[in-house]
């Protein structure tokens, strides 16, 4: 004993595969909420890819998007997700929708959305990748 000490309480970290510039059909795998290391709160689906424009994230890969709580973008880009994921209307994305979405029956899995993905610069000068969801039924 005393390599391993306290393995029972350790998180395992997971390193995420992103969304690059381009257009996107994706198949959700599932839903989540969770917290990240630093103790934030983040909305996070994780993708296969279907159909790709950019060559480093061909068919096949596995990608995850992910939205932290703490910016003011966060609620509205959930939203937005869930109306592509659900093809549904304003009004359809309540709370409880929320909470079902990343439950443990994930109602999401197997739905198919397209994402169109461009990198801009914030007004505060920084990098930032926005991602905008559309209903697979939606052509680009």
């Amino acid at each position: 004993m005393g390599s391993f000490k306290g393995i029972e309480s350790a998180k395992v970290q997971q390193g995420g595969v992103y969304l690059l510039q381009g257009t996107y059909d994706l198949l959700i795998g599932s839903a989540k909420v969770g917290k990240s290391r630093k103790g934030e709160e983040f909305f996070a689906v994780d993708f296969e890819i279907e159909q790709s424009t950019h060559p480093d994230r061909p068919a096949g890969s596995q990608v995850s998007w992910m939205t932290m709580r703490r910016f003011d973008g966060y609620l509205p880009a959930v939203k937005g997700f869930l109306l592509a994921a659900m093809d549904a209307q304003e009004g359809d994305v309540t709370e409880e929708v929320c909470d079902t979405a990343v439950g443990v029956d994930q109602p999401l899995a197997g739905q198919r959305v397209k994402a169109q993905v461009i990198d801009i610069v914030t007004r505060a000068g920084k990098p930032f990748t926005k991602v905008q969801f559309f209903a697979s039924k939606i052509p680009f």
